[in-house]
């Protein structure tokens, strides 16, 4: 399933606005485990729960937990996960929150953002596929 895609834009606002072709492209697709685990009928429970559990780390880790808690729900509902470990996960799921929710909405925030994005870039060059728009 396609979960995120982040395209970057030749960008040249003295002509035509800020919006231009393509540059450059990263799509994010991840696994619908309902799916995957229709396919594991000759797996073992210990082995799709492993599977399972690494979707669920992969989710955490790119930060899509509204998924990562549909997946544990799943889970727990098909015996690869007990209830306890169900419990544990989906409330430390709740109870995160984005920073954007909590700083607020400031005057020059998306020029701020723009800037430590581009900082982001020039310090991890190879973390970053594509270019960052200019600031």
């Amino acid at each position: 399933m396609l979960f995120d895609l982040t395209i970057n834009r030749y960008h040249n606002s003295t002509i035509g606005g800020k919006k231009d072709k393509l540059r450059t492209g990263d799509a994010l697709y991840l696994r619908d485990f309902a799916q995957l685990s229709e396919r594991l009928v000759d797996v073992t429970i210990e082995r799709r729960r492993i599977k399972l559990l690494k979707l669920v780390s992969l989710c955490v880790a790119w930060r899509y937990l509204n998924y990562a808690l549909e997946l544990v729900d799943y889970g727990q509902r098909h015996r690869l996960i007990t209830r306890r470990e169900f419990t544990l996960l989906s409330e430390a799921f709740a109870s995160t929150t984005d920073i954007a929710q909590v700083i607020s909405n400031f005057r020059g925030r998306a020029y701020a953002a723009r800037f430590v994005d581009a900082i982001s870039y020039v310090l991890h060059r190879d973390a970053k596929k594509g270019h960052p728009i200019n600031v």
